[in-house]
């Protein structure tokens, strides 16, 4: 939470967690408190079901150019992740 000031009730209630640094002193700069955002890109390797007679083309052209909606995705990552995990499906890069 933006306002989360690492303060927990099962340790000292006076100080950081994580940072051990006291109420109302500014968290240590490598405290996983502080927060900030970065662009990733999440790729996943999965089958998915398509009609028999569409090529490379026509699937590339309905993921990415039709009306499909890519929530979609969402959709088909539930239904592959039910059968198991997909950790091993799953590739994280950092872009910036």
């Amino acid at each position: 939470m933006p306002d989360d000031s690492g303060i927990r009730p099962a340790v000292n209630p006076d100080e950081c967690l994580y940072c051990q640094q006291k109420v109302d002193t500014p968290h240590k700069s490598d405290c996983v408190i502080l927060r900030r955002k970065v662009k990733v890109r999440y790729s996943f390797d999965i089958e998915i079901e398509v009609p028999q007679s569409w090529t490379k083309e026509d699937i590339d052209f309905h993921r990415n150019m039709s009306s499909w909606c890519s929530n979609n995705a969402i959709d088909e990552l539930r239904a592959t992740s039910k059968d198991h995990c997909l950790c091993d499906a799953f590739n994280c890069e950092v872009l910036e």
